[in-house]
């Protein structure tokens, strides 16, 4: 069993324990670092986004890429779509 800590917006303070084992942390597929990992000096956590790119637009419901990459190596374009390298669009500067 494993627990976490979330503090709430109005400062409150929730513990929630799950079953089973801890979930690996992601990793940006160019880069391998974790999710969530602090190099000196950063004050926050290393975060994440999912490539937006549509791989099967022929299926009943389209399925993105979902690969996680971080800020530095996505290639983002209109307001919440972001591409991994291998689906950034040919037009990318």
């Amino acid at each position: 069993m494993w627990c976490e800590r979330r503090v709430d917006p109005d400062g409150g303070v929730t513990i929630i324990c799950h079953g089973g084992r801890r979930p690996e942390p992601r990793r940006c597929v160019v880069c391998q670092r974790k999710e969530g990992q602090r190099l000196p000096g950063q004050a926050e956590g290393l975060r994440l986004v999912l490539c937006d790119a549509v791989v099967r637009p022929e299926a009943t419901r389209q399925r993105t890429c979902d690969a996680a990459v971080c800020a530095v190596h996505a290639v983002h374009r209109e307001p919440d779509t972001d591409y991994c390298p291998r689906h950034a669009p040919e037009d990318t500067p």
